[in-house]
């Protein structure tokens, strides 16, 4: 079962990777067929066979199981001497007209034995194709000259006579082509593996559920937040990424439904991971519900909730924590609390941007400020900053009931949610689970988002 698990994995990283693998595999076919039809110079192959046959000398001409067996044993001599100084120099003078090198000559020769059988095929190579042919039957010619001086022998007969070859031996564009494809095709494979393995970033819930051992409470689609509404579930109820939204409130829902958790703080391992995105739209899904949500912007570095909901950024959190201010009552926290355009949605902005954030949460009057809001709301979600580049949201999460861990598809790294949890237990945190942001989603899943989303509107 593992092992298809992990044929399955192997197989959805290349398939998530196909373009590469087709742009690598066209890019080696296209200069495959450049190398074919441009950089490769033709040579020609002219071929003559040569057998072994009973000597004519005397009178019997009855071949014997004798003559066989010597006929065997002179093949393997006779294939060695084709290619020796003395045939070659030989063709070579009887060829003057010819700029023919003898040592370039020698290796353009090919001796072949025929397997089972006392035939030998001679073939040469050249750039000329009337030359190679010249060659082949010269060298058979001398050949069977030398031996006849050296064993006296007249036992060698040749059977085709080379022919001008008509086109080159060693060109075959489709070949060429096919070639090269496969090679790109293997190279994109290996560097896909490569990219595979080196790349520890979160693609698959399963592994992390697993290893990390959280619960994954929702996979959040790519949504582009230039091109719409970032209040998705707001602007968009009907979507499907709307209905995700509406599982993950579900989601926490059933899993807090036998506590009392009312403080959730959100976080990630980094900036830009989503987690004010996810926060806000939680925000809108749960208070369709007709509860009180309460969003409090906890990153007063770089808080952009006021921003989402269209509010002012002042007086916020850190106004409120510091207690400089310009309000009547700086302890009553409705002075610093905005009710936004959005039924139930109530705002405490991140406020004036202070020198110390992470001091100004170590004060008393954060855990005041989560005493009173569990009174006056039904949920308080916290929108925290990154855990591995300040301190701000593990000083939080301390304090509030539970915390959701944002991490982004192919983005966030395994290590870096790995640290993150370790971090937040460390502290004594309580983990509620995690949500991947930005995955791919097939037409199919969105198609049947939408129709349960439509469906549930229509029963609300």
């Amino acid at each position: 079962m593992e092992e298809e698990i992990e044929l399955r994995e192997l197989f959805e990283t290349f398939w998530s990777r196909k373009g590469l693998i087709i742009i690598i595999t066209i890019i080696a076919a296209i200069l495959g067929a450049v190398y074919s039809y441009t950089f490769t110079e033709p040579e020609y192959k002219a071929k003559t066979t040569i057998v072994l046959t009973k000597s004519d000398s005397g009178n019997n001409t009855i071949i014997t199981q004798s003559d066989v067996t010597l006929n065997q044993q002179l093949v393997n001599t006779y294939t060695e001497l084709i290619k020796t100084s003395n045939v070659v120099n030989e063709v070579v003078n009887s060829l003057k007209g010819y700029n023919i090198e003898k040592e370039e000559l020698k290796e353009n020769i090919e001796v072949k034995l025929r397997t089972n059988t006392q035939l030998i095929e001679i073939s040469v190579k050249n750039k000329d194709a009337e030359l190679a042919e010249k060659l082949t039957n010269r060298i058979s010619e001398v050949f069977i000259e030398k031996i006849n001086d050296i064993y006296h022998m007249d036992n060698l007969s040749i059977v085709d006579t080379a022919k001008v070859p008509d086109t080159p031996y060693n060109i075959n564009h489709t070949k060429d082509i096919l070639m090269f494809s496969l090679a790109g095709m293997f190279i994109s494979f290996v560097i896909v593996f490569i990219i595979s393995t080196i790349d520890s970033s979160i693609k698959d819930s399963d592994s992390v559920e697993k290893k990390l051992n959280l619960t994954e409470l929702a996979n959040i689609p790519k949504y582009d937040k230039n091109k719409r509404h970032e209040l998705v579930v707001q602007a968009d109820p009907k979507s499907p990424i709307s209905e995700v939204f509406r599982m993950l409130r579900t989601n926490l829902q059933f899993m807090i439904q036998d506590s009392e958790m009312q403080t959730i703080l959100v976080t990630s391992s980094h900036e830009a991971e989503g987690k004010s995105y996810i926060t806000s739209n939680l925000a809108v899904s749960i208070a369709k519900e007709g509860k009180k949500v309460l969003v409090i912007d906890a990153d007063m570095r770089k808080g952009r909730l006021n921003k989402i909901f269209k509010v002012k950024n002042t007086p916020g959190l850190s106004n409120y924590l510091s207690g400089i201010c310009n309000v009547d009552d700086k302890d009553d926290i409705r002075n610093f609390i905005i009710q936004t355009k959005i039924e139930n949605i109530y705002v405490m902005p991140a406020g004036d941007v202070p020198p110390n954030p992470s001091e100004l949460l170590e004060t008393t009057r954060l855990k005041q400020l989560i005493r009173e809001t569990k009174d006056h709301f039904d949920i308080v979600l916290f929108d925290g900053t990154p855990c591995l580049l300040v301190a701000d949201a593990l000083i939080i999460a301390k304090l509030v009931d539970t915390t959701l861990i944002v991490s982004k598809y192919k983005t966030t790294k395994f290590g870096d949610l790995e640290k993150t949890k370790k971090m937040l237990s460390n502290v004594n945190a309580k983990i509620l689970g995690f949500v991947v942001n930005q995955t791919k989603v097939s037409t199919k899943i969105y198609k049947n988002s939408y129709y349960y989303g439509k469906e549930r509107e229509q029963r609300k």
